[in-house]
């Protein structure tokens, strides 16, 4: 598979966000471009008008090598199915760099400690490949219900092999992102 995509889903008028921190033996260096997030002013702004979904206003944006594409941000859950995510990020596994060896997933909801996940109706994560294989899915609502910020999974490199695979391990956090990202 060489793309997959992270769909976030939710009801509700709160902000969610899906944020990727591209990592490098367990530390994204404090390079901005490693962190692909609607906080992050410094990323790429995307004119390919095939790449429409920006239901929140904003253009799709992406890190220097493309590897990591935000389609657009929603600042409120307009979309009910599982046809029409609110958010997607798109993962092109061909034009990740070398020395990156994981990509993170954090959903958090905006503004931070305004809400907790129990109080957004139907959130949840899917990760799909590109022929629409459903590989991972995480009921955010209820499985992270005390949190305002959620880690649900990660794609990891096989040193071995060279192959990525998606890791589900998952956790609940409290707080700002930009504080979790700093202590990761």
């Amino acid at each position: 598979v060489n793309k997959y995509f992270v769909e976030l889903f939710w009801e509700s008028a709160h902000d969610l966000d899906v944020h990727a921190v591209m990592m490098s033996k367990g530390s994204h260096n404090n390079d901005t471009q490693n962190i692909v997030s609607t906080y992050n002013p410094t990323l790429v702004l995307l004119e390919n008008k095939t790449i429409n979904h920006v239901p929140g206003g904003k253009k799709p944006f992406c890190n220097t090598s493309e590897s990591v594409i935000h389609m657009g941000d929603a600042q409120s859950g307009i979309q009910v199915n599982e046809q029409q995510p609110d958010e997607t990020v798109a993962i092109n596994i061909a034009n990740i760099p070398n020395i990156r060896d994981q990509i993170m997933f954090f959903i958090s909801i905006h503004p931070p400690s305004s809400a907790k996940f129990d109080q957004v109706k139907n959130a949840k994560m899917i990760v799909r490949a590109e022929d629409g294989t459903k590989c991972f899915q995480a009921n955010i609502t209820s499985d992270f219900n005390a949190y305002d910020i959620a880690q649900l999974g990660s794609f990891k490199k096989n040193s071995t092999t060279g192959e990525w695979q998606f890791d589900p391990s998952s956790m609940g956090l409290n707080g700002d992102f930009n504080s979790i990202v700093a202590a990761t």
